[in-house]
This record gives structure tokens, C-alpha cells and sequence, in this order.
């Protein structure tokens, strides 16, 4: 690490470990301001030899060093200045062993940019109460490792030490009062995971992966600092506290189920299924700094007035990280679909702490997985009692295990204590927890929750592409907005009175769509047509049942919707007459582009084709007026069509006409010069 020295003299040395640097150096915690010095500015003024009461050395590196020197000591530590940020190596070795070198340190001063001197540190809303120091995730570790500490104001004037605001620093950080007073790593090491986890709850940093970094020292972690893995980095820290401490507090975060919650409130969370057994950030411990560990060996005792099992039977220590989730053996209760598992932690007042899980696939199976999460709807009344006004259900993670929250759980209320009827059966079972629910797909009915395009607009080449087999749209919006009804685009072909009509419809915020095909009149009764559909009876998507199929999905609700086709397309008809839809976003976010292909054995038919080579007078006059009287025939017949359609726009109906002139008379340059070849082969060969 390097340090700057105190003496007349700006340098920067560099020292391996603390305990090279002779007679102990002082170390700065402090907030970062619009402005600091970087250690390339030090190196640079370093290099000039300038003096400590230089104008181009900032307040705060000058206030520092007069404190360092009053203390005697020659040696100085300023996070901001002495590392080398251009270096990711430097950086990492330096946030790795920051925590060894604020503990080793002989004083550290805390500055408090925007606390006064006169300051009343006693008053409910003082300044000291309010600094922005308390706030910061590195001032963490930067006030529980140092032996001595020492709080300075905005002028550097004297405070208090940390020893003597123990307790008032335990109101403002909810650090314990013996952790504060002996900086003691063994001591630190004795509080439980949840507990320094919850310390950390209501502090900010600037990036992300800081959440992580900075806390590596509180736990004796080391590891790599990626900067740009952003939440990774927490998830990471929490797998290797998982695999250093045998301390299950830290799978001990989130709201608890009420007591009074029986079963049939619970319900599988769909909309954010993939929960996972490790937090997000360390906000999410706020409420768990109360719980403390036990032994795996005591939980079968512990839980044994609310849960029927064997003495023998016990949980496991031992959690490892495979493909399909963490491996653990815990003591379950089933309370199909969810189970409970136990958890080797206890509150405050002695209840033991359970996990509640649903499952992914067959609990027979070689891995059975797990996802924690359950949701509670508070507003729906039982089964003959009156119902309550609705309400949005929460989701819960954890279950306080006691004799009563089982028996309102299991409906059991009105079975006697001291009955074995309030207890319930446990067993010690082998689990697979997801701990990474990236790695999960998202279940089918979560698309239905996502947002989805309100309007749906036409293509330009839309009626080019239709026109090749002889249909013309009938009505021709430019955007279509079905809203609590039904839109029909009709597409129709007059030469056999033929009509195709797309029917979109919006179900809530569930667009559909699905293909008629209504044939003329005398062929009505023939198979090849789609029966025309109500749409009065299409089905509306079910909310999620347990009797749905494996994926989530359900046929006959979901096969009309566009979220659930794949890759946005749907093919409606048979080998005789094709439609396929497909929906595509277009740049627009809130649109979707309609493309309708006709394919199939009928509608090829009707595609025109080019002659071939050798059914032409070669190079003679009477082709070539052939050629431009069939071109003259589609151009007639195309201007015929569209006044058929009294909806079709002036400017469709020109793009049309330019269109099929522009492929007629390809087609003619085409087949003369297929001639103009043969007879220029044919002359080669003679």
C-alpha cells in the first residue's frame, strides 16, 4: 500500500504490510467531495518537491497531515490519493486488505465534511446524528476495524472518540456497543450473518458491486473485484460466506408469513417465480439483525413441540453450490405445494425459523429443486365466511415455526393443546435450492404480465404481396387499435369470391388473433374453408391453476394469444389454403407490424408465372407484341380491381398500379432476353 508522508515533504512510499511501516501510521475515513486529489496528482506534485503548505495541495490532505503530526506519527493513509485506480490489480489488492489496514492502524480519523464545531452530538436531530458519513457503505468497516477512532468536524476540531460515543453510535448505526468498544475480529466473527448484514441495510454507494466489496472485511472474505458484474458481485460475496461460515442466518432475509395465515391463502408467485436463496443487496436484512444461529444438532430439539420428528433425523451443515442449485439436507414439513424447511436460526424470543419453498419438478426425483417464495392474499375470505375487500397479495419468504402458526397453517386451531394433533410430521430430506435464478426460464404465464404493443399497424408491402394472388384488402387502415371488441381485416379476391378476414382482438391487455376463411357461395360446405368463429366464445387466458400443464401453459386458453406463438407467427388453414401470420415490434415500442402470406397449394396457383424459354418465337416481332399485350392485360386488370374497393386509399391504389406495371413489364424484359440467349446459342452451335 502506499503512504504519504508527514514530514516537510510531499512522498509517496510504498509498504507490503502494515507492520513495516515503523512506529504506525494514521489513517483517513472520510466522505468523497466534488474534489479530490488522485494519486496521479501526488506523483506529480511529489515530483516538483513542493511543500505541505503549498496552495496546490488540497484542505483536507493538509488538515489531515497537521492531525497525523500531532500525533506523532509520520506516516499517512488517504484512500483517494494513495491508490493507483489506473491499475484494476493495484485496486484489487488494495480493497481486499483495506480492512487489515484500518484495523492495524494506530489512529484513524473520521472526517465530517458537514458537521460544525459547535454541534450539540446529543440533540435527536444534531448534525453528527444527520452526517452523510453514517450514510456511506465503506464507513462500515472504516468505523468497526479501527482500535482507535477519533471524529473531526468540518475544521478539524476534535469531537469524540469512538469509545466514548459508543452508545450513541449504537443508536445511529445499530452497531453493538462491545463491537465498537474492543474492535476485536473474534468478537466481530461471533455476531451472526444477518446481523452485520443489517448494519449495512440503510448505506449507499456509488457503484453497485460496492454493496459487496465493502463488506468483504466485516465477514474475512476475500475474493476478485469485478467491476461492471454489478449485482453478481453480492451474490458472490454471499457464496463464499456460505462456504467459509456455518451460519444459515444469511438465507434468513424478508418479510415472515403472519401468524394467523392458513393454507389455503398461499399461492405459487408466478410473476417473479425465479426468487433465490441469496439476497439481492444488503437492504434486504433490514428486519433480520435479530436473528441468531443454532446448532444443526440442536434443531430437531428445538422444533420438536411443533414438529413430529426423530431425534436421529437432523439437518446438515454442508451446503454446496452444484448446476441445479445449492445441496443441502434440511428437516421439512410438506404443506403441498409449498414445504417448510427449517432453518438452523431462531428469533429473539426462541422461534425457530423456516424457509418457505415451492417446488420445480417431482420430489422423487435425483434433484429435487426448490424456489423460496410464497404470495399471501390477505383479502380473500374462506369458504363460508364473508369476503373481505381485495387486496394486492404480498409475497413472504420466511415461517416462524411454533405449535400455533402450524396449527393455523394446517387448520388445526381447534385441536387441543399439549395433542399430538397439534404437531405435525418432519423429515430430514436432501434439496436443491436455486441460488442463481438467471439460470431459470421464465414461467409461460409471466408473459402475460409483461406489456404489450397497443396498436398494430399495416405494412407498406402489404398489398403488393396479397395482390400476387389476386386478393385486395377491403378496408386498408393504416393502424389498427382493437380495444374491448373485434377488428376484421378482410382481404378478398374477386375473381373467385374468396374473402379472408384476420380477426385481432384484445382480451384486457392479451391481444389474439386468429384467420376465417369464408369460400363463395357455392363452395360453402367444402373442408377446405375454416369455419368461421365466434368470438363471443374465445376463451380468456385462466389465472394460474395447479391442474394447468407442467409449463404453466394451457391449450385452450393460450393458442390464440400472440404472446405464446412462437417467435410471433401462427400458421391458420391446410396444405390446400396456408394463411400465416406474423407479428413483429416494430421501431415504434408500442407497435406491432401485421405480415399475412398466403402459401399452399390453391393459392400458388393463382401466382403468376413466367412462360418458358422455349414455348416463344424466338427474336420475333409477334412475341414481343405478345408480351406487351399481356403486360397491357394485368396493368387493365389490376386498375379494374381497385375500384372494386371503394376503402382503398389513393395512394394505395397508385401503389398497387405502379407496382403489378412495374412487375409486368420485367417480366416482358425478362422473356426477351431468355430469347435473345437461345438464339445467340443456337448460332454459336451451327
Amino acid at each position: 500500500m502506499w503512504l504519504l508522508s508527514t514530514t516537510s515533504r510531499l512522498e509517496l512510499r510504498f509498504f507490503d504490510r502494515p507492520d513495516q511501516v515503523k512506529g504506525g501510521y494514521a489513517i483517513l475515513s472520510h466522505v468523497w467531495q466534488d474534489y479530490e486529489q488522485t494519486f496521479q496528482d501526488i506523483q506529480e506534485l511529489s515530483a516538483l518537491e513542493v511543500t505541505f503548505d503549498d496552495d496546490s495541495i488540497s484542505d483536507k490532505i493538509q488538515g489531515c497531515i497537521r492531525a497525523a503530526k500531532a500525533y506523532g506519527l509520520h506516516w499517512l493513509w488517504i484512500d483517494a490519493s494513495c491508490i493507483d485506480k489506473t491499475s484494476s490489480a493495484e485496486l484489487s489488492e488494495a480493497i481486499n486488505s483495506m480492512y487489515a489496514w484500518y484495523a492495524q492502524a494506530r489512529i484513524c480519523f473520521a472526517y465530517l465534511h458537514d458537521v460544525p464545531d459547535s454541534c450539540d452530538l446529543n440533540l435527536p436531530t444534531s448534525a453528527f446524528r444527520r452526517s452523510k458519513w453514517f450514510t456511506r457503505g465503506w464507513t462500515l468497516q472504516e468505523l468497526v476495524a479501527p482500535k482507535c477512532l477519533i471524529f473531526l468536524s468540518e475544521d478539524w476540531t476534535y469531537l469524540g472518540t469512538k469509545a466514548t460515543l459508543a452508545p450513541l453510535l449504537m443508536e445511529i448505526t445499530g452497531i453493538d456497543v462491545e463491537i465498537l468498544i474492543s474492535a476485536s475480529h473474534r468478537k466481530l466473527q461471533q455476531v451472526s450473518v444477518a446481523r452485520r448484514m443489517s448494519w449495512a441495510a440503510g448505506r449507499e454507494t456509488t457503484r453497485v458491486e460496492d454493496e459487496a466489496y465493502s463488506l468483504m472485511g466485516l465477514f474475512g472474505i476475500t475474493m476478485p473485484t469485478i467491476y461492471g458484474e454489478g449485482t453478481d458481485a453480492f451474490r458472490r460475496l454471499q457464496e463464499e460466506i456460505m462456504k467459509q461460515v456455518p451460519d444459515q442466518t444469511l438465507f434468513a432475509w424478508g418479510k415472515a408469513l403472519p401468524l394467523d395465515c392458513p393454507r389455503f391463502r398461499l399461492s405459487r408467485e408466478i410473476e417473479d417465480q425465479c426468487g433465490s436463496l441469496f439476497a439481492s443487496s444488503p437492504r434486504d436484512f433490514a428486519q433480520s439483525g435479530e436473528y441468531r444461529p443454532v446448532t444443526g444438532n440442536d434443531v430437531a430439539k428445538a422444533v420438536q413441540t411443533s414438529i413430529d420428528v426423530s431425534q436421529d433425523e437432523r439437518s446438515d451443515s454442508e451446503f454446496v453450490i452444484t448446476n441445479v442449485g445449492v445441496r443441502c439436507r434440511l428437516i421439512v414439513v410438506d404443506c403441498i405445494p409449498f414445504v417448510i424447511a427449517v432453518l438452523a436460526c431462531q428469533t429473539a424470543s426462541g422461534d425457530c425459523v423456516g424457509l418457505l419453498l415451492h417446488q420445480l419438478n417431482d420430489a422423487q426425483e435425483d434433484c429435487p429443486q426448490y424456489v423460496p417464495g410464497a404470495l399471501c392474499s390477505r383479502g380473500l375470505g374462506a369458504p363460508g365466511r364473508a369476503l373481505q375487500p381485495l387486496v394486492p397479495p404480498e409475497r413472504y419468504r420466511l415461517f416462524y415455526i411454533t405449535p400455533a402458526s402450524l396449527s393455523v397453517l394446517f387448520g388445526r386451531e381447534d385441536a387441543p393443546v399439549g395433542s399430538p394433533l397439534r404437531t405435525v410430521p418432519g423429515i430430514a430430506r436432501r434439496l436443491y435450492i436455486i441460488h442463481n435464478p438467471s439460470v431459470l426460464p421464465m414461467h409461460p404465464w409471466t408473459r402475460l404480465r409483461e406489456p404489450e404493443p397497443q396498436r398494430i399497424i399495416i405494412p407498406p408491402w402489404f398489398s403488393a404481396q396479397i395482390a400476387r394472388h389476386n386478393f385486395l384488402p377491403e378496408n386498408f387502415p393504416d393502424c389498427l387499435t382493437p380495444d374491448d371488441g373485434v377488428v376484421c381485416l378482410r382481404l378478398k379476391n374477386h375473381g373467385t369470391n374468396e374473402t379472408v378476414v384476420v380477426h385481432l382482438e384484445r382480451y384486457c391487455v392479451w391481444l389474439c388473433a386468429y384467420v376465417t376463411i369464408l369460400p363463395p357461395p357455392h363452395l360453402a360446405t367444402s373442408p377446405h374453408y375454416l369455419p368461421q368463429l365466434d368470438h363471443q366464445r374465445l376463451p380468456p387466458p385462466r389465472a394460474f391453476e395447479e391442474d394447468s400443464l407442467g409449463d404453466g401453459s394451457h391449450p385452450s386458453t393460450l393458442q390464440n394469444y400472440i404472446r405464446f406463438w412462437k417467435n410471433g407467427t401462427k400458421v391458420f388453414g391446410d396444405a390446400a389454403r396456408t394463411v400465416r401470420l406474423t407479428f413483429t415490434r416494430w421501431p415504434d415500442p408500442d407497435c406491432y407490424c401485421l405480415d399475412v402470406v398466403l402459401e399452399g397449394c390453391v393459392y400458388a396457383s393463382q401466382e403468376p408465372r413466367l412462360p418458358s424459354a422455349g414455348s416463344m418465337q424466338i427474336g420475333g416481332a409477334a412475341a414481343r407484341k405478345s408480351l406487351h399485350r399481356r403486360a397491357a392485360r394485368e396493368t387493365k386488370a389490376a386498375l379494374l380491381a381497385s375500384h372494386y374497393s371503394t376503402h382503398i386509399g389513393l395512394r394505395t391504389r397508385r401503389r398497387l398500379l405502379a407496382t403489378q406495371t412495374v412487375a409486368a413489364y420485367v417480366n416482358c424484359s425478362q422473356r426477351r432476353s431468355s430469347s435473345v440467349m437461345t438464339t445467340l446459342t443456337r448460332v454459336t452451335v451451327g
